[in-house]
């Protein structure tokens, strides 16, 4: 006896490239389900567009949203596999963890991690889902979001409080969001978990789009603020590396390191 689960994939196993449609009655009579069931199950699946009903002959194919997980998941891997040695680097040259993460949704994905080797340090699982908001590659992705899809993520509640230095008022998070646009990078201290300093940056494919945020994070004892600048550049070197890897092609970064270390004094100085 199948369960709800198992009939739906076994519903779904039919449709092959030798047989992409079927009609209600044909597949029930190749599942052995009832019709008024398998009509249940491909009405319910075709509302979650999984399935879609071609209206010239009342036939039923997999629909976007098969393909959609499918690329997802190739998309992800393909993320973990090419940032899995830039990730180790980073960690190894600044003694942090190295993160990489996506933002789908409203949720922030961690796709790969490379754990610091001081027993004194942050871990992430991978794979592990957190608000859109949280840390500094949350803060980094929204900022490069469109502006009205970054304030519906605030508006609809999407954005969460982690600590008391986490900074949910719209008005600021917007002036923050273009600085964060202009320079390029994003340095926090406690704004996701107390204790923690990170520093953060994008990670851009073929199109020039930022696809994922490369972040290192630390014990705030183990990033004073003398060590700052040479933690910006090194993450700075690792998101453009694995830019390069997806695709991505320019002349050079955004801004000389010279320039990022300059204006991250004066940031964290103020």
């Amino acid at each position: 006896m199948f369960n709800a689960i198992e009939k739906v994939f076994y519903i779904l196993d039919q449709f092959t490239n030798e047989k992409p449609q079927w009609g209600v009655k044909e597949l029930s009579l190749k599942t052995g389900l009832t019709p008024n069931l398998v009509h249940w199950y491909l009405k319910n699946l075709e509302r979650n567009h999984v399935v879609r009903k071609d209206l010239q002959n009342d036939k039923y194919e997999l629909s976007y949203r098969i393909f959609e997980l499918g690329n997802r998941n190739s998309k992800h891997r393909f993320l973990k596999i090419s940032a899995q040695g830039i990730l180790s680097e980073l960690s190894r040259e600044t003694k942090g963890t190295a993160v990489l993460r996506v933002l789908e949704g409203n949720e922030l994905i961690c796709v790969a991690a490379a754990e610091s080797s001081y027993s004194l340090r942050v871990n992430y699982a991978e794979g592990a889902r957190e608000p859109c908001n949280f840390g500094c590659i949350g803060k980094l992705l929204m900022a490069h979001l469109d502006r009205s899809e970054a304030e519906r993520l605030v508006r609809e509640g999407h954005a969460r409080k982690f600590t008391a230095k986490t900074v949910l008022d719209l008005n600021t998070l917007k002036k923050e969001w273009t600085r964060i646009r202009a320079r390029g990078w994003v340095y926090s201290s406690g704004e996701a978990l107390d204790g923690v300093k990170a520093v953060a940056a994008p990670v851009r494919d073929l199109s020039g789009e930022v696809c994922a945020g490369v972040g290192v994070t630390f014990p705030a004892i183990l990033l004073p603020k003398s060590r700052v600048p040479l933690v910006v550049k090194a993450v700075l070197k690792a998101a453009y590396a694995l830019s390069l890897k997806l695709g991505y092609r320019e002349p050079k970064l955004g801004m000389t390191t010279k320039q990022a270390n300059r204006r991250l004094h004066w940031d964290i100085m103020k």
